[in-house]
C-alpha cells in the first residue's frame, strides 16, 4: 500500500521482499487499459510458443514484439530487462 500510494519514481532497492515487488508489478499490469500483448496479436503469440524449432520461435517473437505499439513494447522491454 505504501508503494502504491506514492507517485513518481522511487528506489525499490530498499525493499528486499520479492513478493512485494512482484505484487506491485502485477498491480501495475492489471491497471493498464490494454494488455501489453494486444488482443489482436494474442493468438499469434500463443502460436509462436508452440513452434517446434527455437530459431523460428525466436524469429516469430522478434517480429511480433516489433509489431507492438511503442508504449507496449517499451514497457515489456523494461519489465524483461
Amino acid at each position: 500500500r505504501i508503494l502504491k500510494s506514492r507517485t513518481g519514481l522511487f528506489d525499490l532497492s530498499h525493499y528486499n521482499d520479492i513478493h512485494l515487488i512482484c505484487g506491485v508489478v502485477k498491480d501495475f499490469l492489471r491497471s493498464l487499459s490494454e494488455s501489453l500483448l494486444t488482443d489482436a496479436q494474442w493468438k499469434s503469440f500463443a502460436s509462436a510458443v508452440d513452434e517446434e524449432f527455437d530459431s523460428i520461435k525466436h524469429q516469430k517473437f522478434d517480429s511480433l514484439i516489433h509489431q507492438l505499439p511503442k508504449p507496449n513494447r517499451d514497457t515489456l522491454a523494461f519489465i524483461i530487462l
